[in-house]
């Protein structure tokens, strides 16, 4: 493993050694990012070391933490530098900082169906994680389904433009655009799904069809920001997102 610097990484973070090393293969999982979310359809995402062993987080001063030599060496080095460059007054440990109002241990066992949604920028964007091994980053807000045709359901929902055109009203503006979404989107009247709903059912077909369109996409490397526009262009052409838009304003009408 070799730790990655980000080109969006706090000031304070930017000249920190980079960390390169062995990690046993359990504690390597795949980690959902703000950016890796677009509609109806899961974009890159990143490895990373998470010190889960079975159903709690290790950290330095565990005694279970030297059974593991690979990741009992990358946390510890990885936790002095953590120490040597958080912000002054900050005396959470490496571990209670990853974990922060257990934003990670919560997640597991993970539920069968995850909907994920980007916690800021101009556009919302949902998609349904099936993943129980992946880790969702603090910047994406998420909540799990029942089924997967609630899952799908939601997702309708949440990309569809009625909702992007009533959270605006609720939103902090940034220089030019709205910004933070956060959970706003809950302060919205959203119906909970209801399988006998004929509405609601054909939202959850709707999203299926939406996933198959959104997939295939071809996304060379570009920013994430030009991944997604390429996503809604093609819902868009498809006519998928007008369909999805229709029954959405009946809905929340």
């Amino acid at each position: 493993m070799r730790s990655l610097r980000r080109p969006r990484a706090n000031k304070r973070y930017r000249e920190v050694e980079l960390l390169n090393g062995a990690v046993e293969r359990k504690f390597i999982r795949q980690v959902y990012l703000g950016d890796s979310i677009a509609q109806f359809r899961c974009l890159k995402s990143f490895p990373a070391v998470i010190p889960l062993d079975g159903s709690r987080l290790l950290g330095q001063d565990d005694d279970d933490l030297d059974r593991f030599p690979g990741l009992a060496k990358w946390w510890r080095q990885a936790e002095d530098r953590w120490a040597r460059n958080r912000a002054p007054g900050n005396q959470l440990s490496l571990k209670q900082r990853l974990d922060y109002r257990h934003g990670i241990s919560q997640q597991f066992p993970a539920p069968a169906y995850r909907v994920a949604f980007n916690k800021s920028g101009q556009y919302l964007a949902a998609a349904v994680i099936c993943d129980p091994t992946v880790v969702i980053d603090h910047k994406l807000i998420w909540g799990d389904a029942r089924t997967h045709g609630e899952a799908r359901y939601l997702t309708a929902v949440l990309n569809s433009t009625p909702i992007l055109t009533a959270v605006t009203y609720l939103q902090g503006r940034g220089e030019n655009n709205p910004r933070d979404f956060d959970k706003h989107v809950f302060r919205l009247a959203i119906p909970g799904y209801d399988p006998e709903n004929a509405a609601q059912r054909q939202l959850s077909t709707l999203a299926e069809r939406a996933e198959l369109v959104a997939a295939c996409v071809v996304l060379p490397e570009m920013s994430f920001e030009a991944q997604r526009r390429r996503v809604r262009q093609a819902l868009g052409s498809d006519g998928v997102m007008a369909d999805i838009d229709a029954l959405a304003q009946r809905l929340l009408t």
